[in-house]
C-alpha cells in the first residue's frame, strides 16, 4: 500500500494526497505523509467537519442543553427574529431535520440555482443571518415516518452550530474544545470563521490526522475512549 501511494502521489491516482492512517482494533498499522505533510499538520477535513457538529450536538442533547432531536430548530435562534420566509413550515423544522439534511429550507449544495447553495453563503458577511433567512421549498412534504426528503445542505450544519452555541451558552469552538477535544486529548485545531467571526461548523476544521483517528476510535468503541466512558452512549 505504501508503494503504491508513494507512485501514486500528486499523479492522476492520488493528486492532492496528505496523509493516511489506518487503525486496527485500536492500533496504528499504517501512517504516511504525502505533499510536504507530516504528523503534526493541521489537515483540512472539509466535510467531515459535519459529523463533529453532529456530535456535539449529541452531547448538548445528553446534557439537557437541547431537549431533543424534535425540538424545533428556530426557537433557539428567536434572537435573529424577525426570519424572513418566516411561516409554520420554517417553525416547524428540528434539529433532526438539520441533522439529517432532510429539512424544508430550499437549500441543496449540489444544485446550482438552490438558494441556499454554500457558494451563495461565503460572500456574505453574517453567514448565520442569510442562513435564517432562506425560503423554504414549496410543497416540502414529509414521509410517513415524519421525514422530508434529502438534500446536501452546509447551511443547515451552520444553523446546528448555532443552535448548539445558543444552547450551551458559550462559542460553538469553546463548547467542543471542552466536551469533545480535550477529553480526546486533542490539543490543536483550526475552524474557518466567517468575515464577521462566525465559526464554521459545516466543513474546513483542521485536525491532526491522529486527531480526527481519535474520534473515530471513539465512536468505534461507542463513546469510549482509552476505556472509560468518556462521551454519551448512542441511541
Amino acid at each position: 500500500m505504501d508503494r503504491a501511494l508513494r507512485e501514486g502521489e500528486g499523479k492522476e491516482e492520488f493528486p492532492r494526497l496528505t496523509s493516511v492512517l489506518v487503525l486496527k482494533d485500536g492500533k496504528t498499522t499504517y501512517e504516511g505523509y504525502f505533499g510536504g505533510a507530516d504528523a503534526e499538520t493541521l489537515q483540512d477535513t472539509r466535510s467531515a467537519t459535519k459529523s463533529v457538529t453532529s456530535l456535539a450536538a449529541g452531547i448538548a442533547i445528553a446534557e439537557g442543553r437541547i431537549p431533543s432531536v424534535s425540538s424545533p430548530a428556530f426557537a433557539f435562534l428567536a434572537d435573529l427574529k424577525p426570519f424572513a420566509n418566516d411561516g409554520e413550515t420554517k417553525s416547524a423544522i428540528t434539529v433532526e431535520d438539520l441533522l439529517t439534511m432532510s429539512s424544508a429550507l430550499d437549500c441543496d449544495d449540489n444544485e446550482e440555482q438552490s438558494p441556499g447553495n454554500e457558494e451563495n453563503m461565503y460572500p456574505k458577511q453574517v453567514w448565520t443571518r442569510w442562513a435564517v433567512d432562506l425560503p423554504v421549498k414549496a410543497n416540502y412534504m414529509r414521509d410517513a415516518a415524519g421525514r422530508g426528503p434529502f438534500a446536501y445542505c452546509t447551511a443547515g450544519v451552520l444553523l446546528l452550530g448555532q443552535i448548539i452555541q445558543r444552547a450551551a451558552g458559550m462559542r460553538i469552538d469553546q463548547y467542543v474544545e471542552e466536551r469533545l477535544f480535550k477529553p480526546l486529548g486533542i490539543a490543536r485545531w483550526q475552524w474557518p470563521t466567517s468575515p464577521s467571526g462566525e465559526v464554521m461548523t459545516g466543513g474546513g476544521l483542521r485536525l491532526r490526522s491522529r486527531d480526527l483517528a481519535a474520534v473515530a476510535q471513539m465512536l468505534l468503541d461507542g463513546g469510549k475512549w482509552q476505556g472509560s466512558r468518556s462521551f454519551p452512549r448512542a441511541g
